[in-house]
């Protein structure tokens, strides 16, 4: 089937960028985790510079979640984890790490899923 084939409708449906589609899953993913990184319970660490570079950091390695789906899945969870053992406690932080363990369960091969999946958070 060639390009002059394809109905406009499906021209519409095609599927983004890898890169494209991992920005757009990091803006969505930074949009839902930061407003929780900055509002804490009172009694623990409110946000500041390494709760932000923590968040950066694992919003950040989605940018590569499809080219290095393990290393992403890696780098989110020591996130994660810092974020937890530096006090800072929130329900969505863990959100990069479900997107990057949801990554390596879709992509790659089924070696290094149950490793993946049994990290801290």
């Amino acid at each position: 089937m060639s390009r002059t084939d394809l109905s406009p409708r499906r021209r519409i449906l095609r599927p983004l960028p890898p890169f494209l589609a991992d920005a757009v899953v990091a803006a969505v993913v930074a949009l839902f985790t930061g407003p929780d990184a900055e509002v804490n319970d009172p009694g623990h660490r409110q946000a500041d510079e390494v709760t932000w570079l923590l968040f950066a950091v694992s919003v950040g390695a989605l940018l590569v979640r499809t080219r290095w789906p393990v290393g992403v899945a890696v780098v989110t969870g020591a996130a994660c984890a810092g974020r937890a053992l530096y006090g800072h406690i929130g329900e969505l932080l863990n959100l990069p790490v479900m997107v990057a363990l949801y990554t390596v369960a879709v992509r790659g091969n089924r070696t290094p899923r149950a490793s993946a999946g049994s990290g801290p958070c």
